[in-house]
């Protein structure tokens, strides 16, 4: 691949223009068009931390992966994109999945687990067609006409750029990690509803008027409490602001 000669800085247009270039040469129009929409989500600021190189892998890849999925599992990619600029050598972690509550916080808890910092980060949630087969048709941003097509997959499309290159043995626990994070934001999409409606139920038995004995309302808060702490406050690190004065507030009542 012939390195650029245009050294003038980078902007978006010419970043585009260097990505599409970059990609196969039997690219799909899908494929080009996932390259713009993902372009797109890169701040300005941002833009001279990729090249055409970089921008063509995560392009492909993200594409790839969209045709790997099937009913619904996330899958991921966790790589060093090739480039001849050597300024530009990182670890990149390309997801796709659908788009849910909890994803990228937990990706990036995930990845944070790690102790690995985070250089880059963009979250497009776009619009997938697939036929009758299961074959992927095309990648369509949420205002588009085939967004709102019947058998739309709303897609949650996750690429994270550390800036150092991982040792292997570093990249197949993130891996595993990431994969069962996921899977565990998948479970708590389908739980978490429920729970809060037994946490809902739990309050409203706990503020019931007498002749609730003492008894029945500790247990009702430990019920309360238990199910908010283990299932719903570990997705929302701010919800640990001042917890600890909410928690004598509520015993007080008691």
């Amino acid at each position: 691949m012939k390195k650029q000669s245009d050294t003038s800085p980078q902007t978006a247009e010419k970043l585009v223009k260097a990505a599409l270039a970059a990609l196969p040469a039997k690219a799909s129009e899908g494929m080009k068009d996932l390259l713009k929409l993902l372009a797109k989500q890169i701040p300005d600021d941002d833009v001279p931390l990729f090249d055409g190189d970089i921008l063509a892998h995560i392009a492909s890849t993200h594409w790839d992966l969209a045709k790997e999925r099937h009913h619904g599992d996330p899958v991921i990619k966790i790589y060093s994109p090739p480039t001849n600029d050597p300024r530009h050598h990182r670890t990149v972690i390309d997801i796709v999945s659908n788009d849910m509550a909890f994803l990228v916080d937990s990706a990036v808890a995930e990845v944070n687990r790690h102790n690995i910092l985070i250089d880059h980060l963009i979250h497009p949630i776009l619009f997938a067609e697939y036929d009758s087969g299961g074959k992927l048709k095309g990648i369509y941003p949420k205002d588009s006409p085939q967004a709102k097509a019947p058998g739309a997959v709303r897609q949650s499309h996750i690429c994270i750029q550390v800036k150092d290159l991982l040792p292997e043995e570093v990249l197949k626990a993130l891996e595993q990690g990431m994969l069962s994070a996921l899977h565990d934001v998948h479970f708590a999409n389908r739980d978490w509803p429920e729970m809060i409606k037994r946490i809902a139920e739990a309050v409203m038995n706990w503020r019931m008027p007498r002749p609730a004995t003492r008894r029945v309302r500790l247990r009702n808060f430990a019920t309360c409490w238990i199910i908010w702490k283990t299932t719903i406050l570990p997705f929302w690190p701010t919800a640990n602001i001042n917890s600890k004065r909410k928690t004598e507030n509520c015993r007080a009542k008691l």
